[in-house]
């Protein structure tokens, strides 16, 4: 028997064939798998957010503020011992009591009243609803004519027991609260006359 070239040709044809029908079931086959392998993975990418998703929480934070008006303090009337004289060579004691607004001097002074009328110390204090912490920043206050001093001591707010610090209840804040200042003045032997002036603070906060 004779092949001839055409016979070798067809056998070639029908041999590749199959290849062509297995090349083609590989093909489908991978789509299939590709399909499923990106199914895969977008369901784990969509299982893993929401493993993301279910381990967050979340809390409502109250934001809160209050306001209050500043504290207003002024001064209404300097703390004045008025004039007193220097009747003996001695130590004198003169007081001013915050609650009576009167001058007191010691039984055994060198001191007299001559003239002017003694004033506590008078302060305007407005608030807003809460209590206020009122404080005189001096114990001892030196008054001076420029050679010669004189000491004031005992300040007291409100009564003559009061003290330097005091602590007042809420003050409604369009209504305002005097509060007297009293303190004692303490001349020394040898005292010289003159106008013996000097000063302290007094400090307002909430308490």
């Amino acid at each position: 028997m004779v092949v001839t070239g055409s016979n070798i040709s067809g056998n070639k044809a029908a041999l590749s064939a199959p290849s062509r029908i297995r090349d083609g079931l590989f093909q489908r086959r991978f789509s299939r798998f590709a399909c499923v392998a990106v199914a895969a993975l977008a369901f784990f990418v969509l299982y893993a957010g929401l493993t993301r998703a279910s381990a967050s929480v979340s809390a409502v934070l109250p934001v809160k503020v209050s306001l209050l008006r500043a504290i207003d303090l002024n001064v209404q009337a300097e703390l004045n011992f008025g004039t007193l004289v220097l009747t003996v060579d001695a130590e004198g004691r003169a007081r001013l009591d915050p609650q009576s607004s009167q001058l007191f001097l010691d039984d055994f002074s060198g001191l007299a009243v001559a003239q002017g009328d003694p004033q506590v110390g008078l302060l305007e204090l407005r608030g807003a609803g809460v209590p206020i912490v009122l404080s005189v920043e001096d114990e001892t206050v030196t008054l001076t004519n420029g050679i010669s001093t004189i000491d004031v001591t005992n300040f007291n707010l409100m009564t003559a027991d009061g003290g330097t610090v005091v602590t007042l209840e809420p003050l409604n804040e369009f209504d305002p609260l005097l509060v007297p200042v009293g303190a004692t003045l303490e001349t020394s032997q040898g005292q010289m006359s003159g106008i013996y002036t000097g000063f302290t603070r007094v400090f307002a906060s909430y308490q």
